[in-house]
């Protein structure tokens, strides 16, 4: 995904990121690369890839008392806007790990002679068996928050060399140098257990569109009993609703910068087609849902 900034005319303009499409049920396999720039953008969105920290303010000028009074600063990291994610709109998955994680943050991919030096050949073959393993794991059971640690394989442990974990520790202090401390927070999250946050050039997404394939709702009681362990809580051991089909979106969700992000086209179309579709395509013809136009309209 990449940002669509205004500069002079060219002749192949910046790409803007096309429809998603998929169906209730599908499990949905994601690539993505954080191809953006920095070096194109002011110093007061991104200080951080140019070694220069946070934002701060100490409230002075015609704001009195605290911060100012005190001597204290208000840290700004909420900037940084060439980071990036994906939030998928309206989806009924899950909210952490490599699911519809907003708290996620990718940094630019790091780049040499003015080219990125991490494609999407990278971690294909890493990607590949993770998206494998997802999807044996996600068919199994719907309700799977998978992986929970950066040890689980195969993107795990970051002890193997030749894993993402491994590569993406290597890339985080690697960028550490000089600029924000992205891996000891990392480093604190892995320890503690939980899934951590900063990611450099590349991240995977896989997430199931659930499908409620149950006659009747709610659910018999017999299906309700037992419970599976969501994050910090307990929800019911059988799915309780599906995936809503219909014209839907996603867009850059990195915290502080979404609406810089998404005024610059970060967002696009995301269709999930369901049993309407197929009593539409009935009426009309084969596959006439996918003869219809897309349209995004965006105000910058």
């Amino acid at each position: 995904m990449r940002r669509h900034r205004c500069r002079r005319p060219r002749a192949i303009p910046d790409p803007l990121p096309g429809p998603l499409r998929a169906r209730v049920g599908d499990i949905v396999e994601l690539t993505f690369l954080n191809h953006i720039d920095a070096a194109n953008f002011g110093d007061s969105i991104d200080r951080g890839e140019n070694g220069l920290g946070c934002d701060q303010t100490s409230g002075g000028g015609a704001q009195q008392g605290y911060p100012a009074s005190a001597g204290d600063h208000f840290p700004d990291c909420f900037h940084g806007s060439s980071t990036g994610n994906i939030h998928f709109h309206a989806s009924h998955t899950n909210p952490n790990g490599t699911g519809d994680n907003v708290l996620i943050e990718v940094r630019p991919v790091p780049r040499a002679a003015n080219q990125p030096t991490i494609t999407d050949t990278t971690f294909k073959e890493q990607f590949d068996k993770f998206f494998a393993e997802c999807e044996k794991r996600l068919k199994a059971d719907v309700l799977t928050e998978w992986p929970l640690s950066w040890d689980d394989p195969p993107l795990g442990p970051p002890s193997d060399p030749k894993t993402y974990t491994r590569i993406e520790k290597k890339l985080l202090q690697e960028y550490d140098n000089g600029r924000l401390q992205l891996w000891p927070t990392d480093e604190r999250q892995y320890k503690k257990g939980f899934w951590p946050q900063y990611y450099i050039g590349a991240y995977p997404y896989c997430f199931q569109v659930p499908d409620y394939i149950l006659r009747t709702w709610p659910p018999a009681p017999s299906a309700m009993l037992g419970s599976v362990q969501m994050g910090p809580m307990e929800a019911p051991a059988s799915l309780q609703m599906g995936q809503s089909p219909g014209t839907q979106w996603y867009h850059a969700h990195k915290h502080g910068s979404t609406a810089i992000n998404v005024a610059n086209g970060m967002t696009g179309a995301f269709i999930i087609e369901g049993r309407y579709d197929d009593e539409l395509n009935a009426f009309y013809g084969p596959d006439w849902t996918r003869t219809q136009p897309v349209m995004v309209i965006n105000q910058a």
